[in-house]
């Protein structure tokens, strides 16, 4: 049993040693080149030429912003169906933030109902807190980030529909 277990890491350090010589060719560059050779050829046989390392693909660009300058509001129907999927649970079916869970969070969520506190509130802020959660805002991180899970034009919509549920009604832009 010990040859096997011998032989076995034996195997293994192998492996390793010539996962680390490739590692380190393709670290430097790979081996010298004869003069003149053209950049890529090599001279072992293609059976001892190890495969070509994976070119790494440039890092993506940080996303820019989907929404830039005024949010415009989304369809209030559609929203409301969105808005019952997502956030009655907390913000309750009228927005008065006495959904079912409401009970069980350390700050009450906010009242979509009091156009008081709700119509000053740009619809940019609004937009942000829906898509990035509360936090982005600085406001309670209980309130979830939609933005994976809903597209821009579902968070207009439900903005929309938040927007319809201000006393008094919302006048501000659409």
């Amino acid at each position: 049993m010990r040859f096997q277990t011998y032989r076995h890491l034996a195997r293994v350090a192998t492996v390793g040693v010539v996962v680390l010589s490739v590692s380190a060719l393709v670290a430097c560059g790979g081996p010298k080149k004869e003069e003149g050779q053209a950049p890529g050829e090599s001279t072992a046989p293609p059976e001892q030429q190890a495969a070509p390392a994976p070119v790494p693909e440039a890092a993506p660009a940080p996303a820019a912003p989907a929404e830039t300058g005024p949010i415009t509001l989304g369809d209030a129907a559609r929203g409301k169906a969105i808005y019952d999927t997502y956030c009655v649970t907390c913000h309750g079916p009228t927005g008065k933030g006495d959904g079912p869970a409401a009970a069980t969070l350390p700050k009450k969520p906010a009242n979509h109902s009091d156009g008081n506190f709700m119509n000053p509130l740009p619809n940019e802020e609004l937009y942000k807190a829906i898509k990035e959660g509360g936090q982005a805002i600085g406001k309670s991180n209980a309130m979830p980030p939609w933005g994976a899970t809903l597209s821009d034009e579902q968070i207009k919509d439900a903005l929309g529909y938040v927007r319809s549920l201000a006393t008094p009604p919302y006048t501000g832009p659409k």
